[in-house]
């Protein structure tokens, strides 16, 4: 695949866009940091990269969980 704005480039990011009727469309690296100048997005990349991106995310969400105190009280201690 590669980039709808540089067809020369090759995709690193796939989104749908608004812009484009919802359609499926492929960013290259440019355009996807113009994209998303404040960091990455989690979970858009392709092939390989997209399950080393879920795994990362999955794991960022496990330490976010384990993380939380434990809401529920226990009624007798």
């Amino acid at each position: 695949m590669n980039c709808i704005h540089h067809p020369e480039l090759p995709a690193v990011t796939s989104i749908y866009s608004a812009a484009h009727d919802w359609q499926r469309i492929s960013l290259c690296k440019e355009c996807s940091d113009k994209l998303h100048p404040f960091g990455r997005a989690f979970g858009t990349g392709l092939g390989a990269e997209a399950a080393a991106e879920a795994r990362e995310s999955k794991r960022y969400d496990e330490e976010f969980q384990n993380s939380k105190t434990n809401t529920k009280v226990r009624k007798y201690l």
